[in-house]
Protein backbone atom coordinates (compact mmCIF):
# COMPACT_ATOMS: atom_id res chain seq x y z
CA UNK A 1 0.00 0.00 0.00
CA UNK A 2 1.59 3.58 -1.11
CA UNK A 3 2.29 5.00 2.37
CA UNK A 4 0.46 8.41 1.17
CA UNK A 5 -3.03 6.26 1.92
CA UNK A 6 -2.53 5.39 5.88
CA UNK A 7 -0.85 8.70 6.58
CA UNK A 8 -4.12 10.09 4.69
CA UNK A 9 -6.04 7.88 6.91
CA UNK A 10 -4.33 9.57 9.95
CA UNK A 11 -5.08 12.80 9.23
CA UNK A 12 -8.56 12.46 8.36
CA UNK A 13 -8.94 10.76 11.93
CA UNK A 14 -7.09 13.15 13.51
CA UNK A 15 -9.30 15.67 12.22
CA UNK A 16 -12.65 13.50 13.36
CA UNK A 17 -11.22 13.09 16.59
CA UNK A 18 -10.56 16.44 17.00
CA UNK A 19 -14.17 17.79 15.69
CA UNK A 20 -15.45 15.18 18.67
CA UNK A 21 -13.28 16.25 21.10
CA UNK A 22 -14.16 20.01 20.57
CA UNK A 23 -17.79 19.34 20.48
CA UNK A 24 -18.22 18.16 23.81
CA UNK A 25 -15.67 20.63 25.16
CA UNK A 26 -18.02 23.42 24.82
CA UNK A 27 -20.37 22.06 27.15
CA UNK A 28 -17.54 22.39 29.50
CA UNK A 29 -18.36 25.70 31.08
CA UNK A 30 -15.62 28.52 32.01
CA UNK A 31 -16.99 27.87 35.71
CA UNK A 32 -16.53 24.67 35.71
CA UNK A 33 -12.79 25.28 34.29
CA UNK A 34 -11.84 27.76 37.30
CA UNK A 35 -12.97 25.12 39.65
CA UNK A 36 -10.77 22.23 38.32
CA UNK A 37 -7.74 21.28 40.16
CA UNK A 38 -4.60 21.52 38.34
CA UNK A 39 -2.11 18.89 38.52
CA UNK A 40 1.12 19.50 37.51
CA UNK A 41 1.51 15.78 36.76
CA UNK A 42 -1.84 15.60 34.83
CA UNK A 43 -1.44 18.49 32.55
CA UNK A 44 2.65 17.26 31.85
CA UNK A 45 1.44 13.38 31.14
CA UNK A 46 -1.59 15.09 29.33
CA UNK A 47 0.89 17.51 27.30
CA UNK A 48 3.36 14.46 26.40
CA UNK A 49 0.56 12.23 25.19
CA UNK A 50 -0.82 15.15 23.32
CA UNK A 51 2.80 15.36 21.49
CA UNK A 52 2.38 12.07 20.61
CA UNK A 53 -0.59 11.91 19.45
CA UNK A 54 -0.57 14.95 17.31
CA UNK A 55 3.05 16.86 17.37
CA UNK A 56 5.23 14.23 16.31
CA UNK A 57 2.67 12.47 13.81
CA UNK A 58 2.65 16.23 11.91
CA UNK A 59 6.21 17.34 12.23
CA UNK A 60 6.81 13.31 10.36
CA UNK A 61 3.85 14.30 7.58
CA UNK A 62 4.42 17.54 7.04
CA UNK A 63 8.64 17.95 7.41
CA UNK A 64 11.56 14.96 7.04
CA UNK A 65 12.91 15.85 10.36
CA UNK A 66 12.54 12.29 11.03
CA UNK A 67 12.95 10.57 7.70
CA UNK A 68 16.24 8.52 8.74
CA UNK A 69 13.73 6.42 11.16
CA UNK A 70 11.09 5.53 8.50
CA UNK A 71 10.39 1.37 8.13
CA UNK A 72 8.28 -0.15 5.66
CA UNK A 73 5.35 -2.63 6.65
CA UNK A 74 3.54 -4.86 4.49
CA UNK A 75 -0.11 -3.70 2.85
CA UNK A 76 -2.07 -6.05 5.42
CA UNK A 77 0.01 -4.40 8.37
CA UNK A 78 -1.55 -1.27 7.00
CA UNK A 79 -4.90 -2.24 6.64
CA UNK A 80 -4.92 -3.50 10.03
CA UNK A 81 -4.01 0.13 11.38
CA UNK A 82 -6.55 1.36 9.08
CA UNK A 83 -9.27 -0.85 10.68
CA UNK A 84 -8.04 -0.65 14.19
CA UNK A 85 -7.59 3.38 13.83
CA UNK A 86 -11.36 3.60 12.75
CA UNK A 87 -12.44 1.49 15.76
CA UNK A 88 -10.70 3.95 18.05
CA UNK A 89 -12.57 6.87 16.54
CA UNK A 90 -15.80 5.04 17.10
CA UNK A 91 -15.29 4.29 20.34
CA UNK A 92 -14.02 7.68 21.29
CA UNK A 93 -16.85 8.92 19.54
CA UNK A 94 -19.53 6.82 21.37
CA UNK A 95 -17.83 7.27 24.68
CA UNK A 96 -18.93 10.95 24.64
CA UNK A 97 -22.11 10.36 23.39
CA UNK A 98 -23.18 7.96 26.07
CA UNK A 99 -21.39 10.56 28.54
CA UNK A 100 -22.93 13.33 26.96
CA UNK A 101 -22.45 16.70 29.78
CA UNK A 102 -21.14 14.28 32.10
CA UNK A 103 -18.15 14.40 30.19
CA UNK A 104 -15.01 16.59 31.48
CA UNK A 105 -11.85 17.18 30.25
CA UNK A 106 -10.09 16.27 33.84
CA UNK A 107 -9.83 13.92 36.18
CA UNK A 108 -12.87 15.28 38.32
CA UNK A 109 -16.20 14.71 37.89
CA UNK A 110 -18.46 17.91 37.49
CA UNK A 111 -20.74 18.74 40.16
CA UNK A 112 -24.19 17.32 38.95
CA UNK A 113 -22.29 14.20 37.14
CA UNK A 114 -24.54 10.92 37.33
CA UNK A 115 -23.21 7.72 37.19
CA UNK A 116 -23.40 6.30 33.58
CA UNK A 117 -23.15 2.66 32.77
CA UNK A 118 -25.41 2.61 29.82
CA UNK A 119 -24.19 2.21 26.27
CA UNK A 120 -20.31 1.55 25.63
CA UNK A 121 -19.82 2.21 29.40
CA UNK A 122 -22.12 -0.98 30.36
CA UNK A 123 -19.03 -2.94 28.62
CA UNK A 124 -16.20 -1.25 29.60
CA UNK A 125 -15.25 1.46 32.42
CA UNK A 126 -12.79 3.95 30.43
CA UNK A 127 -13.88 4.00 27.24
CA UNK A 128 -11.90 6.79 26.28
CA UNK A 129 -8.75 5.24 27.43
CA UNK A 130 -9.24 2.43 25.66
CA UNK A 131 -9.96 4.48 22.36
CA UNK A 132 -7.05 6.23 22.52
CA UNK A 133 -4.82 2.89 23.51
CA UNK A 134 -6.10 1.56 20.25
CA UNK A 135 -5.49 4.14 18.28
CA UNK A 136 -1.78 4.27 20.21
CA UNK A 137 -1.76 0.86 18.41
CA UNK A 138 -1.97 1.32 14.92
CA UNK A 139 -0.31 4.52 14.66
CA UNK A 140 2.66 2.46 13.95
CA UNK A 141 0.85 0.86 11.34
CA UNK A 142 -0.18 3.83 9.53
CA UNK A 143 2.75 5.74 10.55
CA UNK A 144 5.66 4.43 9.38
CA UNK A 145 8.64 5.90 11.35
CA UNK A 146 9.80 4.96 14.84
CA UNK A 147 9.53 8.08 16.25
CA UNK A 148 6.03 9.52 14.67
CA UNK A 149 4.32 5.61 14.95
CA UNK A 150 5.38 4.89 18.38
CA UNK A 151 4.94 8.45 20.08
CA UNK A 152 1.59 8.10 20.84
CA UNK A 153 1.68 4.82 22.65
CA UNK A 154 5.41 5.45 24.31
CA UNK A 155 3.39 9.11 25.87
CA UNK A 156 0.32 8.25 27.01
CA UNK A 157 0.76 4.83 28.71
CA UNK A 158 2.12 6.69 31.88
CA UNK A 159 -1.58 9.16 31.65
CA UNK A 160 -3.51 6.19 31.87
CA UNK A 161 -1.52 4.19 34.73
CA UNK A 162 -1.40 7.41 36.34
CA UNK A 163 -5.07 8.59 35.52
CA UNK A 164 -7.28 5.70 36.24
CA UNK A 165 -6.90 4.63 39.10
CA UNK A 166 -7.21 8.20 40.30
CA UNK A 167 -10.59 8.85 38.30
CA UNK A 168 -11.99 5.05 39.92
CA UNK A 169 -10.77 6.73 43.52
CA UNK A 170 -12.99 10.14 42.66
CA UNK A 171 -15.71 8.02 40.98
CA UNK A 172 -15.70 6.01 43.88
CA UNK A 173 -16.21 8.83 46.36
CA UNK A 174 -19.03 10.28 44.27
CA UNK A 175 -21.37 7.27 43.56
CA UNK A 176 -20.38 4.95 46.30
CA UNK A 177 -22.37 1.30 46.12
CA UNK A 178 -23.33 1.80 42.80
CA UNK A 179 -19.70 2.79 41.89
CA UNK A 180 -18.57 -0.35 43.55
CA UNK A 181 -21.32 -2.50 41.80
CA UNK A 182 -20.68 -1.11 38.66
CA UNK A 183 -16.43 -2.32 39.15
CA UNK A 184 -17.34 -5.62 39.40
CA UNK A 185 -19.67 -6.01 36.66
CA UNK A 186 -17.38 -4.16 33.85
CA UNK A 187 -13.47 -3.91 32.54
CA UNK A 188 -11.09 -0.97 32.86
CA UNK A 189 -10.55 -1.19 29.08
CA UNK A 190 -11.46 -3.93 27.41
CA UNK A 191 -15.35 -6.04 28.29
CA UNK A 192 -15.25 -8.35 31.06
CA UNK A 193 -15.68 -11.98 29.63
Amino acid sequence: MPPSIPISVYLVGLFIASVIRAQYTRHFSRDQRRLVTKNPIDIILTILAGIGMFITPLFYIFTDWFAAFDYRLPGWLNIIGIIGYGVSIWILWRSHADLRRNWTPVIQPSKNAELVTDGIYQFIRHPMYAAHLLWALSQPLLLENIIAGWSFLVFSIGLYIYRIPREQTLLQKKFGDAYSTYLRTTGCLWPRF
